[in-house]
This record gives structure tokens, sequence and C-alpha cells, in this order.
């Protein structure tokens, strides 16, 4: 996976009054501030736990600030008082305060959506740099290695885990917008849940399936129908990009190329896909190729795509028996939604104190 995909992160707005302002110096020098000494940090009002290894136990300072309903838990490194620097950070967002800042923004370096609740959107904010000298670079680095380790301890409580009822497909309408003078313009439709698949995969080929007879006459329209219903090969989300996967639809929507279909195309997909917190990018391709649909959209292959990347879409090689066995990344989408039952990403987990 190149670099240009691996760290291109949504840009969001961290109060600025946040950067450890936890921090006390007295006139008669700078104070270490209180070093953290429990094994477990759990948070009532936002539900969710973390375990800290050994070796950070009263080497870090937790500065917890809110501001606009916006909290910013930081994880700072206190062995040079008056010097504290975050490990990293958490951002927990109001759900809908999220979703509308999300699909504002630009995307930029080392932050990342890595759990939600129904409620609450957690956001990691990776430090990329070291500011110290020695001793204490070294023993920031340490601490540093061991960032995943807490992050890979992070727990939703029980009861509190995301969950949909329904979910959104996004159609265009010829009632609501009956001059198509935006070709991107789309509205909502709601699909209740059904199946085992994920939230993501459900809304995809809800959407390919195109609008239902009673949704034709409120004037929804699409270029999907039922004979695109079964294009989707896969779809996952990586680092908040969305991979799809499709099998080469080009002949069944052939007007979808020109430069209102292509707009309709992508729009209908992508905010499909971007009503879910921890997706704010979709990348494509068909048959595990970008370069096919992007260049049959006339976009070309550019930054925004990755310049047409295909190692997301690679299939992974395994080595059985001595011999080296292609699987695909995820499996081809099959089976049908009425015999599923519902799963989410969110890892289930049990509360602690």
């Amino acid at each position: 996976m190149s670099n240009s995909f691996k760290y291109f992160f949504i840009s969001f707005f961290i109060v600025s009054s946040v950067f450890l302002s936890g921090c006390i110096k007295k006139e008669s020098g700078p104070q270490k501030m209180e070093g953290y000494t429990q094994k477990t940090y759990h948070s009532d009002k936002y539900g969710f736990s973390l375990s800290f290894p050994d070796s950070w136990l009263d080497n870090f300072s937790l500065v917890e600030e809110t501001q606009n309903d916006i909290t910013v838990l930081s994880f700072a490194y206190n062995g040079l008082p008056g010097q504290e620097y975050p490990i990293f950070r958490i951002v927990a967002y109001p759900f809908e305060t999220w979703q509308n800042y999300k699909n504002s923004q630009e995307l930029i370096l080392n932050q990342q959506v890595f759990a939600y609740t129904n409620n609450h959107v957690f956001v990691l904010v990776r430090t990329l740099d070291n500011p110290y000298t020695s001793p204490q670079m070294e023993e920031f680095i340490i601490l540093h290695r061991g960032v995943n380790e807490v992050l890979n301890s992070f727990k939703i409580d029980s009861g509190k885990e995301f969950k949909l009822n329904k979910f959104k497909v996004f159609f265009n309408n010829t009632k609501s917008n009956p001059e198509m003078l935006d070709c991107r313009l789309v509205y909502p439709v709601e699909i209740p849940v059904s199946g085992t698949l994920s939230y993501e995969e459900q809304s995809l080929r809800a959407l390919f399936a195109g609008p239902s007879d009673a949704q034709l006459e409120a004037g929804f329209q699409s270029f999907f129908n039922t004979t695109t219903a079964k294009i989707l090969r896969s779809v996952k989300v990586v680092e908040n990009v969305a991979l799809v996967n499709l099998k080469d639809l080009r002949t069944l929507i052939p007007n979808a190329n020109s430069s209102c279909g292509s707009a309709q195309f992508l729009s209908q997909i992508e905010n499909t896909l971007k009503q879910f917190p921890h997706v704010y990018q979709v990348y494509m391709a068909i048959d595990e190729d970008p370069s096919r649909i992007y260049e049959w959209l006339q976009l070309g292959c550019t930054e925004m795509n990755f310049y047409c990347d295909k190692t997301p879409f690679a299939p992974i090689v395994a080595e059985v028996d001595g011999a080296k066995i292609e699987t695909p990344t995820v499996p081809n989408a099959t089976t049908t939604m009425p015999e599923e039952i519902t799963v989410t990403t969110t890892t289930t987990s049990t509360k602690k104190k």
C-alpha cells in the first residue's frame, strides 16, 4: 500500500486552547505534571476504556479539555517539566457534529476515525515527531512504541456499540432537482437493515439495485437498476478509505461516463458510503483495477484517486504447504440479504472500571 494511500486522512480543527493547557507552571520554576498511575482508564461519559503498559505508568499525564461539546484527551509525556508533549490524542466528537464537519474538510496527515458509537466518534491524532533531546528523546521513543498496544486495548462498553435499524441510500430526484443544474445533488431514501453483511455492503447493494417503483414515482432516479444489482464484488474500509471493487459495469450504464453522468454516479456512491462516520474517501476499481473506472468516468489517474494504485485491491498471497496461493482481500459479495443477521464493524466489549 503506497504511503499516499496509507496516510491520507481528513483534517479537523482542534481547539487551540486544548494543547496541554492543564500544565501548571509556578514562579519558582516549571512543575512536573501529575503522572497517571492507573493501569486502566475508563470514561463513563463516552463509554470506553483503555489500558496502559507498565512502562507508561507515571511517565505520562492525561489532560482532558472540552469546548463546544468536543473533547480532546491528550496523553502527554511528562518527563521534562514545563515541556510536556502529547504521545497521541483522542478527540471525541458528538456524532452529528463530526458528520457535518467531516464532509466540509480537506484530507491531511495523521488523523483517523478509529472507533464510534451512535453518540460519539473517536478520532485518533498520532504524534509524528519527537521534540526532545537525550535522555528524554529515548524515553519518549519507548512510550511511543507502546501506542499501538494502548490503542488495541480500546473497548466500547457493552450496550453502547454502534447499531443501526436503517441506513440511507442516495439517488437523484427529478422533482427536487428538476432542471439538474447540479448533477451531484442527491437525496436519501431509508432502507431497513437486514443481514449479516456490513452496513457498507448492505447500503451499496441497495444502491446498485436502483430505486423501487414507489421511489421512482416520488421522483427518484439513478443509473442503477435491476441490471446492475449484482455489480458489487467487495467493499472494505481501510484507514477511513472505502475500497469498492466492482464487476465490469461499463456496458450496463454507458451514459454514466458523460460529465453530468459521472457526477451523478460518483455522488450516489460517495454519499451512500459517507453516511458512516469512519468513511471520508471512496476509492473504486473494476476487477481490482482502479484505472478502468476512473478512465471510463473521464477523470484520469490523479492524486485524488491515488494515481490508480492497484495495491489496495491486490489479492493476499498466502503460503500453504510450501505453495503460494492468491486469495481475494475480501470475499466476493454473493449472499442474499434476507437470510442474514446484522453485524457491524464495532467491537463488542465488557465495561471496565
